[in-house]
């Protein structure tokens, strides 16, 4: 059999801190994050995907041809960036000079610091220097070296890539991979993009979100027929990616439209999402997709049941729809059930769930329509299922759940604006 996660990633300026969001949750952590399955809800403590903000951590603010020569620069020259971050269900990642250090929960070990406990921080021995991070339910991975994958954490589904069917609180390669520029990490399944732009993935499988049309888990990656992939995201039990003429294709659990091919059939294997033009990033959401478009409007679909569209209705929406006031995004990430988007201003923009203040504007209110969180201006952006974490000038901040530590302030308080990270 085979098994599935979510991914947020997000990258960072050279200087400065990063974040990037994934995670794969355990029975536990699903039952805690509230959305374990295709239709799960929007418990207080959830927490979701790149992540899963979407899977763009190693893309610049470029034209998708133009982060296609950046990615095979960063490989080749050996660039480490100075910071990147990730975003998981209940914890934290950031990659600071190459170095990785997270923090919040770690039942699984999804620190990576070689134990399970209760929650803090670890700095994590990978060997060699990482160039970007994904975080998903319970389990982290990174890209290392000339592109191979190290995993941790939660692995119920293989979604860590060992064959033993339980928690790898260390880090360790994930097969034969390399040539690895971008890793997207979803509840209990994991996504890789190759340089020349093909996909592997691995984990939870039986929704199809492992796209080799099988419908198993495996902790083994499994081709995608994909070859010109340049971002990728995965989401509680989906996975999409931009292709490089910025058509967009997605595969998996599709309950709640998240595939956006206007049905509600789960997919084995990648479908367009039709009628859909120059997508330059993914994100995936629990239930739910946005893209952004250079120089274009967002666009989203899937479930919408607190607004997370940017749209009051109907919910759900099994076709994209623009998100008309918001043009020009460089970042796009999907929480649980809540957006954001980093915007060619800087300036971070959420919208949808809010009773744990994850839109980070200073209320619990939550709102289908987006804006601007005050004072934020960032060049790196992470959403997790309940909480966000954004690099800029003034350092690294995050928003929103903090009941496992996962926003590095030293406490346990909820935050509904954003805090500086004191973790590093």
């Amino acid at each position: 059999m085979r098994a599935a996660a979510t991914l947020l990633a997000f990258a960072v300026g050279a200087s400065g801190c990063g974040l990037l969001l994934d995670f794969e949750p355990s029975a536990q952590e699903a039952h805690d994050a509230g959305s374990a399955s295709d239709s799960g809800s929007h418990a207080d403590g959830g927490a979701r995907s790149d992540g899963a903000v979407g899977a763009d951590a190693s893309i610049p603010d470029a034209t998708s041809a133009d982060a296609s020569s950046a990615d095979a620069s960063a490989v080749d020259a050996g660039m480490v960036p100075g910071v990147r971050l990730a975003a998981g269900a209940f914890h934290t990642c950031a990659v600071v000079s190459g170095g990785v250090i997270c923090w919040g929960r770690n039942e699984e070990g999804q620190l990576g610091g070689g134990t399970t406990g209760p929650p803090g921080s670890s700095t994590v021995s990978l060997g060699e220097a990482a160039r970007q991070i994904a975080a998903g339910g319970s389990h982290t991975c990174a890209v290392i070296g000339g592109g191979k994958v190290s995993c941790w954490g939660g692995n119920s589904h293989g979604q860590a890539g060992s064959p033993v069917l339980e928690p790898r609180p260390a880090p360790a390669n994930v097969g034969d991979l390399d040539g690895v520029v971008e890793v997207a990490a979803g509840l209990t399944h994991t996504c890789a993009r190759r340089l020349g732009g093909s996909v592997a993935c691995w984990g939870l499988g039986t929704d199809g979100q492992l796209g080799d049309g099988a419908f198993e888990s495996t902790h083994e990656p499994v081709e995608v027929d994909i070859s010109d992939a340049v971002s990728i995201a995965a989401g509680d039990g989906h996975t999409c990616a931009v292709h490089a003429t910025g058509a967009v294709s997605c595969w998996g659990a599709n309950t709640n439209g998240q595939l956006g091919d206007g049905s509600y059939s789960a997919r084995g294997v990648p479908g367009p999402v039709p009628g859909l033009t120059g997508a330059s990033r993914v994100g995936a959401g629990a239930l739910h997709t946005c893209i952004a478009r250079l120089g274009g409007p967002v666009a989203c679909w899937g479930r919408n049941t607190l607004g997370q569209l940017g749209s009051p209705g109907p919910d759900p929406r099994p076709a994209p729809i623009d998100v008309s006031a918001l043009i020009g995004a460089l970042q796009v990430g999907g929480g649980g059930e809540h957006s954001c988007i980093r915007d060619d201003s800087q300036a971070v923009h959420c919208w949808g769930y809010n009773v744990v203040g994850q839109l980070g504007d200073g209320t619990v209110t939550s709102r289908s329509s987006p804006a601007a969180i005050p004072d934020l201006f960032a060049d790196e952006l992470a959403v997790g299922r309940n909480h966000g974490c954004a690099h800029g000038p003034s350092g690294t901040h995050c928003w929103g759940l903090n009941n496992e530590q996962q926003l590095g302030d030293g406490t346990t308080v909820n935050r509904n604006t954003p805090v500086e990270v004191r973790i590093f």
